[in-house]
């Protein structure tokens, strides 16, 4: 049955995750047209979906098969995407494709390696150049780290900063004029938090303190680049959603 919410070119993906959809993430393989959905869940699952054939490329669930709440997708100078999850286990996870599949591993604990007790909860987007990538726990960690690729594949951790509250949301975009990384962190109590990183020498240092100009918890957080053309910027507009009695009501601003 078709939804009656699709507009005409619009199509539902089949064998969806069994359970709520936590991160969605679209990536493209190196030297490959197809475009792929990477879609977590509270399942435990992590799926690919071929999105112009509609075609479910692989569903893998790590052997501790807890709740998956984000990932991301290294592809830049590689052959093959490698995608790093995190989750309830407490357990970074790498996954890499092969031969149209994808396998999944617990990275291998060790000094600087993967090894986490605590709860790491929340992935950020990769910072894709060289390899590095983010993360955020509900601990109230924030960390940098080095992905290596191979057989082997392990996540370095090169710097780490204890926050104010728990992390709930990251994004990260280069910095043009610097070549630099930024990254925004939405916290517990509606704080945020802005850092920049030289991969040069990976270092989180903190550029920014400041409470959310929303009145309620901030969920997500995305970085927009200035758009030189002032016309162009002036018909930007942000979205709010507010939740009242079960009822929402949202509002462009």
């Amino acid at each position: 049955m078709v939804s009656p919410l699709l507009n005409d070119g619009d199509f539902e993906l089949i064998c969806p995750p069994k359970d709520g959809i936590s991160s969605l993430r679209f990536f493209k393989e190196p030297g490959c047209n197809p475009e792929y959905l990477l879609a977590t869940s509270w399942d435990g699952s992590v799926q690919v979906h071929d999105t112009q054939l509609n075609k479910l490329v692989s569903r893998i669930v790590p052997e501790n098969n807890r709740s998956i709440l984000d990932a991301c997708i290294l592809t830049a100078g590689l052959d093959r995407p490698i995608i790093w999850t995190g989750g309830l286990s407490g357990s970074l996870y790498w996954c890499i494709h092969h031969s149209g599949r994808f396998g999944s591993k617990r990275c291998s604990p060790g000094s600087n390696q993967v090894d986490l007790l605590a709860a790491w909860l929340k992935f950020a987007l990769c910072i894709y150049v060289v390899g590095f990538f983010v993360s955020g726990s509900w601990d109230s960690h924030l960390m940098l780290w080095e992905s290596t690729c191979g057989p082997s594949s392990t996540a370095k951790l090169v710097s780490n900063v204890v926050l104010s509250d728990k992390v709930y949301a990251i994004d990260c975009q280069p910095v043009p004029s610097t070549g630099a990384y930024r990254i925004v962190v939405g916290m517990a109590n509606r704080n945020i938090d802005v850092f920049e990183v030289d991969l040069n020498s990976p270092k989180l240092d903190c550029i920014q303190k400041r409470e959310s100009s929303l009145k309620y918890q901030t969920r997500c957080v995305r970085i927009c680049p200035i758009d030189p053309n002032s016309s162009r910027s002036r018909s930007y507009f942000s979205f709010r959603m507010l939740i009242n009695r079960g009822a929402s009501e949202c509002g462009l601003h």
